[in-house]
């Protein structure tokens, strides 16, 4: 049995590329073990437009959220619905989705599941809208059993607070995952 980590950074500065590390050995022939893909529509490119539906065939890139960092706002709840996709040649035990660094002062993020494995999250009218039957969390989220070719969708909630002050440097997050197989 093999355990499989890795982390991939949703926004911030400083990280060069998605995934920012993984450990384990290779377990597909692109290198990859999951990929993160947009949600809203099989055709969507548009990280803004990534607000539930179905997934895309596009990866999601380290600008998942728009920069707010230099306008004046209200507090602001933004969402984002990803999708992870098991690309491995090997099924997964035990997967379970986290928050593997927040660091600094500004945005905060929590996640939550939009169903089960392979369902197709619920489209929002809005990024702000809030996404129903959603509980987030800052917590480890387990998923369990993750088989080659599975997908799950994976709501994120940006909270930034009314006029922080904080630089682009001070403000990254990324979302790891890990499992056995």
């Amino acid at each position: 049995m093999g355990e499989f980590t890795g982390t991939f950074a949703i926004f911030g500065s400083g990280v060069l590329g998605r995934w920012v590390h993984a450990s384990g050995p290779i377990l597909s022939p692109g290198g990859n073990a999951t990929i993160f893909l947009l949600s809203g529509g099989t055709s969507n490119p548009y990280e803004e437009s990534s607000i539930g539906g179905e997934i895309s065939f596009k990866e999601a890139s380290i600008t998942l959220f728009s920069d707010i960092l230099t306008s004046p706002r209200n507090d602001i709840i933004d969402y984002r619905c990803i999708y992870i996709k098991n690309v491995s040649t090997v099924d997964f035990n035990s997967f379970e989705i986290f928050i593997e660094d927040q660091t600094g002062e500004g945005s905060i993020i929590r996640m939550g599941l939009g169903g089960n494995v392979n369902d197709t999250a619920f489209l929002l009218s809005n990024p702000l809208s809030i996404p129903p039957d959603v509980s987030f969390s800052f917590a480890p989220i387990p998923v369990g059993d993750f088989a080659v070719g599975d997908y799950i969708p994976l709501w994120v909630q940006r909270t930034t607070p009314k006029n922080a002050q904080f630089t682009i440097e001070s403000n990254t997050a990324r979302i790891g995952v890990r499992a056995f197989y």
